[in-house]
């Protein structure tokens, strides 16, 4: 019961913390567009985008139609002016399990793992869920196996003693759904062939686009949660200016329609 109201408490703060659908549907016109236009660009920051259409959506606000059609727009002209091209891609189908962080009513398959899960949550904020602030179901942890998981995945736990992104207890790691957007990267591998090796083992990477030669993107392909199980698909790649010869560069691939 101790553990249970710790956790509880813990999460308390998050929760007034974390937007809610109807504070983001109540956002004006003006700044659902100002958003649109500072934040259309890498994968990254489109989900904030496409998080605030579906906010706008359930509350039946018209701009998400809109706002929709811009985004179709803009993804049209950055694959026409895109001076990228793909060097080497990679990708992996992560199968995990996803439960809601209830501390009263904890599911068995993470209940006998909740000192470690509180320990995680305690003292950091919620970073959301992976294609939204918050799902309805409130807060919620991922399940995996550790051996489950990309080598990228596992040697950067490994390499960084201490860190509040994961928790392992006894060949399983708990992490908040979150963490695949700040990790999208990692998991999608390490690459094979005349790629391997090629993409960088720092996530922040993938997160910051400033014009460089070459730039490394990330995504979710597809997704799926069948019950308490959950599937998606993370792609990682590494693109170069045309004018910029990289090794198994390309001058015939382009970016495809899934690149943002």
């Amino acid at each position: 019961m101790r553990i249970h109201h710790m956790l509880a408490v813990a999460l308390l703060p998050l929760a007034s913390a974390t937007p809610s659908a109807s504070s983001s549907a109540s956002t004006s016109t003006s700044e659902q567009e100002q958003h649109f236009t500072i934040n259309y660009g890498g994968s990254h920051q489109t989900l904030d985008l496409m998080r605030s259409i579906a906010s706008a959506k359930k509350a039946n606000d018209p701009i998400a139609t809109d706002l929709a059609q811009k985004l179709r727009d803009l993804r049209a002209q950055f694959l026409k002016k895109s001076p990228y091209n793909v060097v080497c891609e990679t990708s992996t189908d992560i199968s995990a399990e996803i439960y809601p962080l209830d501390p009263s009513n904890l599911h068995p398959q993470i209940a006998w793992a909740a000192a470690e899960i509180e320990a995680l949550f305690t003292g950091q904020p919620y970073p959301g869920d992976y294609n939204m602030p918050k799902h309805p179901d409130g807060f919620r942890v991922v399940r995996a196996d550790l051996d489950q998981l990309p080598s990228t995945i596992r040697g950067w736990i490994e390499g960084h003693p201490g860190q509040k992104s994961f928790c392992m207890v006894d060949g399983v790691v708990f992490f908040a759904p979150g963490v695949i957007l700040e990790m999208l990267g990692l998991f999608a591998g390490e690459g094979e062939g005349e790629c391997k090796g090629q993409f960088p083992t720092d996530p922040e990477v993938y997160l910051s686009h400033k014009g460089e030669d070459i730039i490394f993107t990330a995504h979710i392909l597809g997704s799926a949660e069948i019950g308490s199980d959950l599937f998606f698909k993370a792609v990682a790649r590494k693109q170069a200016k045309e004018d910029v010869q990289g090794k198994g560069s390309s001058d015939d691939r382009k970016p495809s329609k899934d690149e943002l």
